[in-house]
């Protein structure tokens, strides 16, 4: 039986075509190609490549065995054992890439004349990067954090399970998650409960940087106390570095900014 694909009813064409233009210029896409980027790479988890009779594996299936136990405990044992992992992240993530790559063209999982082949490579690479930039700027954040003498508790990095913890440190018995830019906040319907403040990058439009920002839930700023100035996600730049509350969704966030990022 030759190579089958059931890609999910909801993706789209507009979905393909915001793929295809990730790999065209990914640096550049407008963020509302991200967001159907993001909605795209969400759907295709439960695509299915289907083998024959009983042979049946689902897109996120084939990542964790062809890309996560292969490459992410390693990846990470370099960038910690690195002095400036935010120098090496980027090549190592590049090379490992071109190796996921070919491993899956040559597998059984790839007909070059079958075109949701090429989804399922699509999806593998996208996670790949999102997993590789992430952590790298999270073991940046934790360095930071160690250098400035904050006192926290951080999960280990080295242990699959401690990575999958939605809670990455605690900061006087505050819950924090760190995230690599602010859309997770568009797409929270129900922010986490067990989590009290986020360390993020924004985008300034004006200054045309990135910058560190710590949005803190209400019960953690109640404990700072301080005056704050509404503000939203694209007003920010007009309060930093001051504290400033924002609604997300009906729900009071406040956050303080940090150094720019690199």
């Amino acid at each position: 039986m030759s190579l089958r694909f059931i890609i999910p009813p909801g993706f789209m064409e507009i979905h393909r075509q915001a793929i295809f233009q990730y790999h065209l210029a990914a640096e550049s896409l407008p963020p509302h190609v991200w967001a159907t980027l993001f909605e795209a790479m969400d759907l295709l988890r439960t695509a299915v490549v289907n083998l024959g009779p009983g042979q049946q594996r689902t897109f996120a299936s084939l990542y964790h065995v062809l890309v996560d136990l292969r490459y992410a405990d390693a990846y990470i044992a370099t960038l910690l054992a690195s002095e400036d992992p935010a120098r090496v992240s980027t090549p190592l993530w590049a090379t490992i890439a071109r190796r996921i790559s070919q491993e899956v063209r040559a597998s059984e999982f790839y007909e070059v004349d079958i075109p949701d082949s090429r989804l399922l490579l699509s999806y593998l690479l996208y996670w790949w990067q999102q997993f590789a930039r992430g952590y790298a700027f999270e073991i940046e954040i934790l360095r930071d954090l160690a250098a400035s003498r904050i006192s926290f508790k951080a999960h280990d990095l080295r242990v699959r399970a401690e990575r999958l913890s939605p809670v990455d440190l605690v900061v006087s018995s505050f819950r924090g998650d760190i995230k690599t830019s602010t859309y997770f906040l568009a797409q929270q319907y129900h922010p986490d409960p067990t989590i009290d403040f986020y360390i993020t990058r924004a985008w300034l439009p004006t200054s045309r940087v990135r910058t560190l920002v710590v949005f803190l839930k209400p019960a953690m700023w109640g404990k700072i106390d301080g005056e704050t100035q509404q503000v939203t996600l694209t007003t920010l730049e007009r309060i930093l570095p001051r504290a400033g509350s924002i609604q997300i969704r009906c729900r009071p966030s406040r956050h303080r900014s940090g150094r720019p990022a690199h």
